[in-house]
């Protein structure tokens, strides 16, 4: 309070100058800065798995958190201080135990409704980048993606319960007797596999490859890394064996010659297996995300027929999705129409709008056949018969 005061007093004489408002201020910046810092800790408990070990053995001392951690103890005592001290994690000075309440770790960890501290990670990789956004204030410049450091792990492991849940969900039951396959155990190839998003969710159903061209996914594909071959889809790519399913997940809307992408991954097709595709669908609901995603097309059924068949593959099935977001994102294109509003990174929606969208999806799912329009189109190719 005293540097508060010593400001209040110094301005005190301006014209109308409110001091109460100006504490009221000051409080409110001390406690964003606190609250930060709150971030950070909670951001560093969710990386070394902190938060996850007390959330399984509560209560615990320092020492037995750093043992079932495997981390240093010294560093694991001022981490819990800071925690205690911003109330999430709860000390017993009887038994000098921490614990952290059920009620705190249903939103810090996996297996609660929504783990917050994922999204908390992105306090440090904007940190991580102040000294370049200062420089581009001053030199006018723009950032590129490698910039950020982390930004694509991150932005991945947020966004993965929702897009692994619309693949598990709504996408893969489409595709006629896929999931008994999968169950069998099979050979995945997903394209444009980015740092292996979906390889926990397909895992359990066979051995799963990625094949990525940007290194910047790479380096963010942690323990996935040795699965996932860096390069792109044409003749040098040399597999060890054909695969079952070829995954091309939002893949193809980015290429102005997607026949030859296809061609190459017939080539890699078992026999009976199956490629998945997945694309934006309709190009009057094109946006600034299409831009900024550097889309070079969506597709209609029509039109992503021509294009299989343009590959000497077959379409098994094809089917719009997710239809209940037409009308959401036919109002974003009629506002940016009329607003002109200029690209901008794409940001992760809110917790509770993931949580309603993915509600919503699920009941359109259950309720509904296949529509005649959606955001998305999903197309099953296997190899044409001759």
């Amino acid at each position: 309070m005293t540097v508060i005061t010593a400001a209040a007093t110094a301005l005190r004489d301006e014209p109308g100058f409110d001091e109460t408002k100006a504490r009221a201020f000051a409080d409110k910046m001390l406690a964003a800065l606190s609250n930060a810092a709150l971030v950070l800790m909670a951001s560093v408990g969710h990386r070394t798995g902190l938060l996850a070990h007390l959330a399984i053995c509560s209560p615990t001392t320092a020492v037995g958190l750093a043992v079932k951690a495997g981390l240093a103890e010294r560093y694991i005592r001022e981490w819990l201080a800071v925690m205690t001290t911003a109330g999430v994690v709860v000390y017993d000075p009887v038994d000098a135990t921490y614990a952290l309440p059920a009620e705190h770790a249903a939103f810090l960890i996996y297996g609660g409704p929504v783990n917050i501290a994922v999204n908390f990670q992105f306090l440090g990789v904007t940190a991580a980048v102040e000294d370049e956004i200062v420089a581009r204030f001053r030199d006018g410049k723009g950032m590129h993606y490698r910039h950020y450091g982390r930004f694509p792990e991150v932005m991945a492991e947020a966004s993965s319960p929702s897009i692994v849940s619309k693949l598990l969900d709504h996408i893969l039951p489409l595709v006629p007797g896929l999931r008994a396959r999968l169950e069998k155990g099979i050979e995945v190839l997903d394209v444009g596999c980015g740092a292996g998003l979906f390889f926990d969710a397909l895992q359990r159903f066979g051995d799963v490859e990625g094949i990525e061209s940007d290194p910047t996914a790479l380096a963010a594909a942690g323990r996935w890394r040795s699965r996932i071959h860096h390069g792109e889809l044409n003749a040098s790519f040399s597999p060890q064996a054909p695969y079952h399913l070829i995954l091309m997940l939002d893949v193809l809307e980015h290429l102005t010659r997607p026949v030859e992408l296809l061609r190459q991954a017939a080539a890699h097709l078992h026999t009976g297996g199956r490629i998945l595709i997945t694309v934006p669908a309709f190009n009057w609901l094109w946006t600034r995300h299409d831009d900024v995603n550097h889309h070079v097309r969506r597709y209609t059924v029509g039109e992503m027929g021509g294009t299989v068949e343009g590959a000497d593959l077959s379409v098994e099935r094809s089917r719009y999705l997710f239809a209940s977001l037409v009308l959401p994102k036919a109002l974003v294109r009629f506002k940016e129409a009329l607003l002109g509003d200029s690209p901008d990174v794409p940001r992760i929606p809110s917790a509770w709008v993931n949580g309603a969208v993915q509600r919503v999806l699920r009941v359109e799912h259950a309720i509904t056949g296949p529509l005649p329009f959606g955001t998305s189109l999903m197309v099953v190719a296997s190899r044409a018969a001759r």
